[in-house]
């Protein structure tokens, strides 16, 4: 019997760590996936919301270890093929890398950079598309997008617009399917018609992009949020939390963690693409800043001087410690398990920021070895084909990791701009099997677009052909997507 108690005993153990490890891989994952400005907003909630937490360092303030870091630089003896050479993966010393010079870093004066409109039209090139007329419809849906990332006209007027004023005859139905097309560009909630929309289309991707496995109660809690959206959104509206809770007939814990899934949902999903509103042109604050000289070495820095150093609070952990020399009543028992909770939470959270900077600076630091002749010569032709999953077995992750690691974050290399995902290359194949890389599939395109007949342009379903016939195997929606890419209008507008 003993024996018994004891197994069961380990196994419950058992089952409350592994609880406990995918809660903190999501919310490491949730973090990961913020931007500087969204993690600070967060961070700052979660200063208000746990008294647990606390700003502040738990080192000494006069101890080396407080001193500020410098910026990793690498050269020809740190050109490893392992990220994490440098330092001991366990050390609780891993350097923060912050932008020197303080706030005044993150000001350099970026130049141009792509436009809200040129962001979402670069991604037409990633959906399938039922024709070219779709495709168009698309195109000038995304025109047609205001500042939030909504689309508030009504779709038949902008059938009659189309039809009175660009001599294109679109249905209603038709721009529905193309509308359906949009909004599932990112970030996820943009071509919605209104807010209720919009954040149905945040949770639905939300429910789409986490695994079954393991998530049973975050997919839950998604659901019921899709529900309070979908069916009583003017009790969410309007801050009726009673009622609503009344509706979604759940336990004050359940319905804690729907509004804060509500809570998350980004209202404007156009801002976050930093669109202004007098033109169309935005500005970027990069999150890595990447710096090369002229002997050949690379240094790069980890914006993030803006959060605070956190952690739990002393006075909590005495009386933690203190309890348990002592001999507590009912209800401070129940007191202690209220701190002991907040603890645990303080502390899975500075864990959740120290694995999000971590993965960062690995990411990085794998791009920059792999296209270090790049970012010397910032030479297209230098770059080499490189995959996120290259670069999540050179961090030591999996591949969702480094999506979000990349995703809508920005390098500035000696002034220069540059998405991350501008550092991924994957290569097409000839009628021989032999790799071409991007850079020369652009530069074929190039070649052909120079060569048409300007009084009669090539469409993109004749350059597709061309391609073809030349040995390179490539759609039509890919050669739009590349000549996006290198600002070449479309067949109509390159008309003479």
């Amino acid at each position: 019997m003993e024996r018994k108690q004891g197994t069961q005993v380990r196994q419950t153990a058992t089952a409350e760590t592994t609880i406990r490890v995918s809660q903190q891989q999501l919310l490491t994952a949730q973090l990961l996936e913020l931007g500087e400005d969204a993690l600070m907003e967060r961070v700052e909630n979660e200063l208000n919301e746990n008294v647990a937490l606390e700003e502040g360092s738990d080192k000494d303030s006069d101890s080396e270890d407080d001193a500020p870091y410098e910026d990793e630089v690498f050269d020809e003896g740190r050109s490893s093929d392992d990220p994490s050479a440098g330092w001991d993966d366990d050390s609780e010393e891993l350097p923060v890398y912050t932008a020197g010079g303080g706030e005044s870093r993150s000001e350099i004066p970026l130049g141009d950079t792509k436009s809200f409109v040129d962001e979402l039209l670069s991604q037409t090139g990633d959906h399938e598309m039922a024709d070219e007329k779709q495709e168009e419809l698309v195109r000038y849906l995304i025109g047609s997008l205001n500042d939030n990332g909504f689309i508030d006209r009504p779709l038949p007027s902008i059938s009659d617009d189309l039809l009175f004023n660009h001599n294109v005859d679109a249905s209603v139905e038709e721009l529905e399917a193309a509308l359906n097309v949009l909004q599932h560009f990112d970030p996820a909630g943009i071509g919605a018609r209104d807010l209720r929309e919009c954040m149905q289309l945040q949770l639905d991707r939300k429910i789409s992009d986490t695994p079954k496995a393991g998530n049973l109660h975050r997919l839950m809690v998604l659901g019921l949020a899709r529900q309070a959206v979908t069916e009583y959104f003017d009790l969410f509206k309007n801050n009726e939390r009673q009622k609503l809770k009344e509706k979604l007939d759940v336990p004050d814990d359940i319905f804690s963690d729907v509004l804060d899934a509500l809570h998350k949902l980004n209202p404007r999903p156009g801002l976050s693409l930093n669109e202004g509103s007098g033109d169309r042109s935005h500005r970027v604050v990069p999150d890595f800043i990447i710096e090369t000289s002229v002997d050949g070495n690379i240094s790069f820095s980890l914006r993030g001087s803006r959060i605070p150093p956190l952690r739990v609070s002393r006075a909590y952990q005495e009386l933690i410690a203190a309890s348990s020399r002592t001999t507590l009543s009912a209800s401070q028992k129940e007191d202690l398990k209220y701190v002991k909770s907040n603890v645990e939470r303080a502390e899975n959270f500075i864990e959740a920021l120290r694995k999000r900077r971590d993965t960062l600076y690995r990411t990085m630091h794998a791009i920059i070895q792999r296209q270090r002749a790049f970012m010397l010569s910032q030479d297209d032709s230098d770059l080499l084909p490189l995959t996120g999953g290259e670069i999540a077995k050179a961090v030591g992750v999996d591949g969702s990791t480094i999506s979000r690691a990349v995703s809508s974050r920005y390098a500035l290399l000696d002034g220069t701009l540059y998405p991350l995902k501008q550092f991924f290359l994957r290569t097409r194949r000839n009628a021989e099997g032999e790799e071409v890389m991007k850079t020369q599939v652009a530069s074929m395109l190039q070649e052909v677009i120079d060569g048409e007949d300007k009084s009669n342009p090539l469409s993109d379903s004749e350059i597709s052909d061309i391609l073809v016939s030349r040995g390179l195997n490539i759609r039509r929606r890919t050669v739009a997507k590349y000549r996006d890419q290198l600002g070449i209008p479309v067949a109509k507008m390159r008309r003479k």
